[in-house]
């Protein structure tokens, strides 16, 4: 037998005898595939046993299973519940799912304020997806008194963590001059560091800067839709499917006029939902029948 398998099979003995540390990481092993296979109903059934028993882990994760609907039927009133006995526990994860559920309105009435609390207890423990909300907090004076300073520090405190949402938005403060001297390549190479890390929005706001020619006037359709075309591929954003197909259609600096590969991103688009890109396509049959 492998040290795993021993390893499991020492945790069920000690977690069917009550022992509330091991039914918790039973029901984690379960819930990720840690040394046995994945499987969300076992992993519910342990996490309950020592979550009951008030062991803060099984109690956060208890949270996340009821917030995500892995396992058991999305229930936000219930993780709200077990995320504020976890968190006051000392699980400051917690707090971000909690600072999400007021932000949102998810099982709960919306309230930035309580938003902000939540997400500052979380934050001055050094989450960095906390540090960053706060920071869109402050940047857009939701919950608190809009503050670009702030939000600038919270941002860059956050980048330091490599965390894309904080260097998207810090490229968009160097945009629009908010808080800061307005300087589009310092910007630029905000937004660079961001789309690097995956983040879709900042690829189409590069795209959006080239296609716009908001360096120094220039426009480049050929790299702009590059950029939107990058985002497309990782994140089935339909719209974006249609920004693409406008560009391809009109054409201009940089990029000729392609009606093929414009039918082809306005099928995605309006394979997706898209109306306007319905609505294109059907101009381009009745134009092409004429």
């Amino acid at each position: 037998m492998s040290d795993e398998k021993e390893y499991i099979t020492a945790l069920i003995i000690k977690a069917k005898a009550g022992n509330s540390n091991a039914q918790y990481r039973l029901g984690y092993a379960y819930l990720v595939g840690e040394g046995i296979g994945r499987n969300y109903q076992e992993a519910f059934k342990w996490l309950t046993k020592a979550a009951a028993k008030g062991n803060m882990n099984a109690q956060y994760n208890l949270g996340v299973m009821y917030y995500e609907g892995n396992g058991v039927k999305q229930n936000y009133k219930e993780s709200r519940k077990w995320f504020n006995l976890s968190g006051k526990k000392g699980a400051t994860a917690a707090y971000t799912y909690l600072g999400e559920m007021f932000m949102y309105g998810k099982g709960v009435r919306k309230s930035y304020k309580k938003a902000f609390t939540y997400w500052k207890i979380a934050a001055d423990k050094g989450f960095v997806g906390a540090i960053s909300s706060i920071g869109y907090l402050y940047e857009n004076g939701k919950g608190v008194k809009r503050d670009y300073g702030l939000a600038l520090f919270y941002y860059q405190k956050a980048a330091k963590q490599k965390d894309s949402f904080a260097l998207h938005h810090l490229g968009l403060l160097y945009e629009y001059g908010n808080g800061v001297q307005q300087d589009i390549q310092k910007a630029l190479s905000y937004f660079r560091k961001s789309a690097r890390l995956g983040n879709t929005n900042a690829m189409c706001t590069i795209g959006w800067i080239y296609g716009n020619g908001e360096i120094n006037g220039k426009i480049d359709l050929h790299k702009s839709v590059n950029w939107y075309i990058k985002s497309a591929s990782l994140d089935e954003d339909h719209l974006t499917e249609l920004i693409i197909g406008n560009i391809y259609l009109e054409g201009g600096p940089g990029l000729k006029p392609n009606l093929k590969e414009a039918i082809k991103w306005y099928l995605k688009a309006a394979n997706g939902g898209v109306n306007a890109a319905k609505i294109r396509l059907e101009k381009l049959c009745c134009k092409g029948n004429k």
